[in-house]
């Protein structure tokens, strides 16, 4: 049943589904053209997507930006005046990041999420733009805990699965990323990740950029002692090689202190 009380937007964005984008940028700054047509009109021409983004930029709730590496193509996030029409504060500064390898990197954490909700909707799973937030927040003993996302799918029946999603494109030494492992390990033991998760999420590590399958062994190696003596902690990791060829739900993925591949929900 409808809600009898008009959304903060309904009066100034066109459609149902024009709300819907600005949401998607809200929650997940930079995203591409493509990522949103393949997110909200699937199975659609470029046309309506072009609209939809074209109402919000004349309304002034969402802006682009282009050049350098990016060429002519349009990375979208919303403005200012987009995140007070739904309610929300807005970030510091009118462009969520700068900088290309952090505006390279939104746009990986975003076309990982993007693929899983094209392969659920295949399967009748829902992982939709709802279903992932990125870069939230969580207190930990040891300081704040950021995770690149944080996914929630449900299955077609009552199960759901969590993921913490970590990006490595490459640039990041080894160092940091078993510091962050044991900053994960840290906020498991604390029991604080209670108040927002019925189960504690596993982590799911993407290996993109150079040298993909030696740092994914050992990570994998770096992961599975982090495992041994913490119960509980789960790391699954995958290439971005990988996981273009067989998309996010495909069996590609190794988890640490496992041997083999199996797919992403188990």
């Amino acid at each position: 049943m409808p809600s009898s009380k008009p959304s903060s937007t309904e009066r100034t964005v066109v459609s149902e589904r024009d709300e819907d984008v600005l949401r998607s940028l809200v929650m997940h700054p930079l995203m591409s053209f493509e990522q949103l047509r393949r997110l909200h009109f699937a199975g659609l021409t470029p046309k309506p997507a072009r609209r939809s983004l074209a109402r919000l930029h004349d309304r002034g709730f969402a802006s682009w930006l282009t050049g350098g590496p990016f060429g002519h193509r349009r990375i979208w996030y919303a403005s200012p005046d987009g995140y007070a029409a739904l309610g929300r504060r807005p970030p510091r500064t009118d462009t969520p990041v700068r900088g290309s390898a952090k505006i390279r990197h939104a746009l990986a954490v975003n076309e990982f999420c993007v693929s899983l909700a094209e392969q659920a909707a295949a399967r009748k799973d829902d992982f939709t733009y709802a279903h992932w937030r990125t870069e939230v927040a969580h207190k930990t003993p040891g300081g704040s805990l950021v995770p690149d996302a944080v996914l929630t799918y449900e299955l077609a029946g009552i199960e759901q699965a969590f993921r913490f999603l970590e990006m490595d494109l490459g640039t990041m030494p080894i160092a940091r990323v078993q510091a962050k492992f044991l900053r994960y390990c840290t906020y498991l033991r604390s029991d604080l990740w209670r108040r927002d998760y019925p189960i504690f999420p596993k982590l799911a590590l993407v290996l993109a950029g150079p040298a993909q399958r030696p740092r994914l062994q050992r990570l994998l190696g770096l992961a599975g002692l982090v495992r041994a003596s913490v119960p509980g902690f789960e790391v699954q990791a995958a290439t971005a090689d990988d996981l273009g060829r067989s998309g996010p739900l495909g069996s590609v993925w190794h988890w640490a202190g496992e041997e083999g591949i199996r797919g992403f929900l188990r």
